[in-house]
């Protein structure tokens, strides 16, 4: 009996983007519930939101998976509603920590405006 191996390479897609309960309700403990309806307030409050999800991030991979790939999504299940004139744009480097710049677009215009780009930095000191 000849004896061969083979090794083939499965890509198995999530079909369900559904964010685990636990992650939501311990993110919700955190995080309240909050509707920014105007560019003040997503320049004052938006900042501190996404600065703890950023921490969480960097401590829980699991929790980094889902906010990284769909921030907006997130956000909406975490019940933190942005005027749809925003934009998220989350970049993950292969040896940085992530970083978030928010955007807006003014109504009938093409180009967006950047509000504020948050990203953690570890320092250490002695």
């Amino acid at each position: 009996m000849e004896n061969t191996s083979s090794t083939s390479l499965v890509l198995i897609e999530n079909q369900d983007d559904e964010i685990p309960e636990r992650i939501l309700v311990a993110v919700k403990t955190l995080v309240p519930a909050q509707v920014l309806s105007s560019e003040a307030e997503v320049r004052k409050e938006l900042p501190q939101v996404l600065g703890k999800l950023l921490a969480l991030c960097w401590i829980n991979n699991e929790l980094a998976t889902y906010f990284l790939s769909n921030t907006k999504n997130f956000l909406d299940k975490i019940e933190i509603a942005l005027p749809d004139s925003i934009i998220i744009d989350v970049k993950k480097e292969a040896k940085a920590k992530p970083s978030i710049t928010v955007f807006q677009i003014a109504e009938g215009s093409k180009f967006k405006q950047r509000l504020f780009k948050l990203s953690l930095k570890l320092i250490a000191n002695r």
